[in-house]
């Protein structure tokens, strides 16, 4: 099979020639239908010393086989993948809470992941995909189950007003969800245009740009004058947490489920004096991914804006982009090429699929796909890069 492995921390991705894995007792062989690129892959990209790692935790995929002891799995059966493998046994994992299982394994990190052709999952930790979700969906699973457990952690009410840092990919399915649970008012800062569109598109109620307006005033202004009860960070970068205490009402929940992997400065006072609840939030519940799935089958949701955003990308030139461009498509009939596909900034890119439909050889970058991204603006400090 053909995969994208790590080479060393800040190279780009080499695609190679692996063996076929073989399903060992209660796993299943999949065939990758869809893996999306998450923000925290190009950032584990830049650091992780993990030579011929595979990559890829936000896919879906049909099942070609299965190892002894599976029952419930048959070839052909279409399924969205945890990014966890789970033991399966333990209280954390009986009650759904995958990520509190103390041996669960993180897919695409500590085994192998989703950036190839064929990749072996425990059967436990597949959720079956109805017909109604395609493959581009089935890759969204994963995504937008991470939003909607980050929804869940911020205890929205009905009637709250909520600001969102950050319009990436994450951070647009918050939006979204913010207002599938009935929020007022839900105000989304970013730098980048594009992603203030696209948070309009899913729902947001207005948007701010934070380099050209005070975000606190913005925001208050938006409410009416009181500043909105929830701030939930969806960037991941350093000065983060503490910009959205510092927006933060008295009083207020601060929610942070931007996934910073560098050293990060906050000044407890300002959380302190105005008595912040300040809580986390990470993966999600099994419940919350089978609702996704459900939500999708059912047209609950709409995610067209999404696709509808990669494509608009995906026409713009490399040099007339806000960031640098990436696309790692491994099937196939597609091409390496960084001359398509869009990872914005280094909040960005749950958007990229590929999908196996052959082996011709991804020939148009030499067989390398770089996903690394330079960081297009500076905590809102500068204007965005335009080359």
């Amino acid at each position: 099979m053909r995969a994208a492995v790590l080479t060393e921390p800040g190279a780009p991705l080499a695609v190679v020639d692996l063996e076929d894995p073989t399903p060992t007792a209660g796993e299943v062989l999949l065939q990758v239908d869809a893996c999306g690129i998450c923000g925290s892959d190009l950032h584990a990209a830049d650091v992780l010393p993990l030579p011929g790692l595979v990559m890829g935790h936000e896919l879906c995929g049909t099942v070609v086989d299965v190892g002894p002891g599976v029952e419930g799995w048959a070839p052909g059966d279409r399924a969205a993948v945890l990014s966890l493998a789970t033991c399966g046994t333990c209280a954390a994992c009986l009650t759904g809470r995958v990520r509190k299982c103390a041996t669960a394994q993180m897919v695409g990190i500590e085994r192998p992941g989703g950036y190839a052709e064929l990749t072996t999952m425990p059967a436990r930790d597949l959720h079956r995909l109805p017909d109604a979700v395609d493959a581009r969906l089935g890759a969204l699973v994963e995504p937008l189950a991470v939003a909607l457990h980050t929804v869940q952690r911020a205890e929205i009410g009905i009637g709250d007003n909520a600001l969102v840092l950050g319009g990436g990919p994450i951070g647009a399915a918050v939006a979204l969800w913010l207002r599938q649970a009935g929020a007022h008012e839900v105000i989304v800062s970013d730098p980048v245009a594009h992603r203030r569109e696209l948070s309009l598109a899913v729902g947001a109620t207005a948007v701010i740009d934070p380099v050209a307006e005070d975000v606190a005033s913005a925001a208050a202004a938006r409410c009416g004058g009181a500043p909105p009860k929830h701030v939930i960070e969806c960037v991941g970068l350093p000065g983060l947490i503490q910009h959205a205490a510092d927006v933060a009402p008295v009083d207020g929940i601060v929610t942070v489920a931007g996934v910073c992997m560098a050293p990060d400065q906050v000044v407890p006072f300002t959380m302190m004096a105005k008595e912040l609840d300040v809580r986390f939030a990470f993966y999600y519940t099994r419940p919350e991914f089978d609702a996704v799935i459900d939500l999708l089958a059912r047209g609950r949701v709409d995610v067209e804006p999404l696709f509808k955003a990669l494509h608009a990308h995906n026409r713009c030139r490399r040099r007339r982009c806000d960031a640098a461009i990436v696309l790692c498509l491994i099937d196939a009939g597609a091409r390496v090429d960084e001359a398509q596909g869009v990872a914005a900034g280094r909040q960005a890119a749950h958007f990229v699929a590929a999908r196996r439909t052959g082996r011709r050889r991804a020939d148009k970058a030499g067989g390398r796909l770089r996903p690394r991204l330079e960081p297009d603006v500076d905590i809102g400090q500068r204007d965005v890069a335009s080359a």
